[in-house]
């Protein structure tokens, strides 16, 4: 009868196995220490260097002419939906928000009313229920 393959290769398997020659106790716990001093020793390594590339990155980068952001003349606006945000406090009480524009409007909107108002350079006072968003 034919023997099976699987079996005949766990048999040779089992023989090479035998025929090592394994490392005494001592031997393996100086190797294993030889390889763990070598990991220690190549993770400082490549942090030196990654310090130093990664200061020189940031160099290069505070080196760079500042450009200023192009914005075309005939750009439109950017128009803000106040209603899109839905913002409560822990009770779930409605807290109004305020948004700033970069030209110096303020948008002041009450949450439970859901439109926005807009003042001339004149900020909005936070009232007592208005706890600060984090």
């Amino acid at each position: 009868m034919k023997e099976n393959r699987l079996i005949n290769y766990f048999k040779d398997s089992f023989q090479e196995l035998n025929k090592v020659s394994w490392p005494t106790k001592n031997q393996a716990i100086k190797l294993t220490f030889i390889v763990l001093g070598f990991i220690f020793a190549m993770a400082i390594v490549f942090g030196i260097f990654d310090f130093i590339f990664n200061t020189g990155y940031r160099e290069l980068i505070k080196l760079r002419p500042a450009q200023p952001a192009v914005v075309p003349e005939d750009a439109a606006p950017i128009e803000f939906d106040s209603s899109a945000f839905d913002v409560t406090d822990a009770e779930g009480n409605p807290i109004p928000i305020e948004i700033e524009p970069s030209d110096g409007e303020t948008l002041s909107t009450e949450a439970n009313e859901g439109e926005a108002t807009e003042t001339e350079g004149e900020e909005a006072e936070p009232t007592e229920e208005a706890a600060p968003i984090q």
